[in-house]
């Protein structure tokens, strides 16, 4: 059984991966104070993809959260996750980012960096064959990209492995911050574009996410239960058996073709399965295309350059090539592109949490995550909000008087302005 690591960096990754953790309980037969339930059979070793054993008998996650200011963290002990975590996991510090990257990355980030160093370490050494390493973070905030990238870049150094992301974008509709851009141009230019970091992430942002939830008052719980559910799925392949295998690994090599070309896009289906919905291989792939990104873009202006849809229950293979070759006739894809799709058939059904806002637990669903042109998009609004403030050198010296040199706004502009180049070149039908 292959280990994947956990880190929820600032609050945003602390808040979603609660939700995250309370899926994993659940899909593993684990109760919230990490003691397995009557049921869980001890051949079925699965949940050490995410729990270790400790010298209690309890379960405990393989999971990592830092922040730099207390209060999120200090609210994991007032949930019903107090008894689940390992105290020394969660580390936090006494001065926050002030939702300024410099301060996440060179000043503030001293004060808890041997702590995290340290947890991380301790970690990894628990692991006998680690495979991968996960992050959840928003790219608006201070410690979620300042704090993620100095340890990100740092870790690669020093474990080699994989690191992938979950990261919420900026949005305009619902925005956090009037500097949320600066920081996610400064973060892309710095740890994604080069790779030195991450070798890939999955976008997704409020606006996106919230046209998703039924009720007419979507909350942030309600919202971080998707990102669990796509987590789920993505990582279902290298915890449960099934027909056709689609491991992190996977997804790096199928949908990954040129470095510079490492923004993923990732929906969910079926969200709501009510008494009368068909819940067969075509209808939840046919719903999956149907503009279900959980971000906010068109993606009928562009091409599709690669696709992972990862099945989660009795799904039979015949039905669902069945069902792709019908989507191929009309999905644009780039001219190079061979075959489009890779496939993963995992015979484990989805769960649904107890509080989700969605009807009915599905008997089959879909995780799909795709390479898609209209990632640009997104990159060409942070490249227009950015250039407004870069006009005026707004904020500007929160930054600088937190260590941040100015000449790197403008080498993270031009970075974005190359990774933009890169997708249209792609798109174009050229090759490298």
């Amino acid at each position: 059984m292959r280990e994947i690591l956990n880190l929820g960096v600032g609050q945003c990754g602390i808040q979603v991966y609660q939700q995250v953790w309370r899926l994993y309980c659940l899909e593993h037969n684990i109760q919230k104070d990490g003691k397995c339930l009557p049921d869980q059979s001890f051949e079925d070793i699965a949940f050490t993809t995410f729990f270790k054993e400790n010298s209690n008998g309890r379960f405990v996650p393989r999971a990592i959260f830092a922040d730099l200011e207390p209060a999120v963290c200090d609210q994991i002990k007032h949930t019903d996750l107090k008894n689940l975590f390992d105290p020394e996991s969660i580390v936090f510090g006494f001065e926050n980012a002030s939702s300024v990257y410099a301060r996440g990355k060179f000043s503030c980030s001293k004060l808890i960096h041997d702590d995290v160093s340290l947890a991380v370490r301790r970690a990894v050494e628990a692991c006998t064959s680690l495979n991968g390493i996960q992050f959840i973070h928003s790219s608006g905030g201070g410690t979620g990209t300042g704090y993620l990238e100095k340890l990100a870049v740092e870790m690669t150094d020093q474990f080699g492995k994989d690191q992938m992301a979950f990261t919420v974008q900026p949005s305009d509709q619902y925005s956090g911050g009037c500097v949320e851009y600066l920081n996610s141009v400064l973060f892309f230019g710095n740890c994604v574009i080069d790779g030195s970091g991450l070798q890939y992430i999955c976008n997704f942002d409020n606006e996106g996410l919230y046209n998703k939830i039924p009720s007419e008052s979507p909350t942030f719980h309600e919202i971080n239960s998707i990102i669990a559910y796509c987590s789920s799925g993505l990582t279902s392949g290298m915890r449960y058996a099934g027909d056709l295998n689609c491991n992190l690994s996977d997804i790096k090599t199928n949908l990954i073709p040129y470095a510079a070309l490492r923004q993923l896009i990732m929906g969910f289906s079926p969200l709501s399965a009510s008494k009368k919905y068909k819940c067969t291989a075509k209808t939840i792939t046919l719903n999956a295309f149907s503009g279900e990104e959980l971000v906010s873009v068109n993606s009928n202006e562009s091409e599709y350059i690669a696709c992972a849809l990862i099945y989660r229950g009795h799904v039979s293979p015949h039905d669902v090539n069945f069902t792709i070759r019908q989507l191929q006739k009309r999905l644009k894809f780039v001219p190079w592109m061979p075959s489009g799709f890779k496939i993963g058939i995992v015979s484990e059904t989805f769960n649904l949490l107890p509080d989700s806002p969605f009807d009915g637990k599905p008997s089959k669903s879909l995780t799909k995550i795709c390479n898609h042109g209209c990632i640009v998009q997104i990159y060409e609004r942070f490249k227009k909000k950015f250039e407004i403030i870069q006009e005026r050198r707004a904020f500007y010296y929160h930054y600088i008087s937190s260590g941040l040199e100015e000449g790197e706004f403008a080498e993270a502009s031009e970075k974005l302005d190359q990774v933009i180049d890169q997708y249209k070149f792609a798109l174009s039908g050229g090759e490298e």
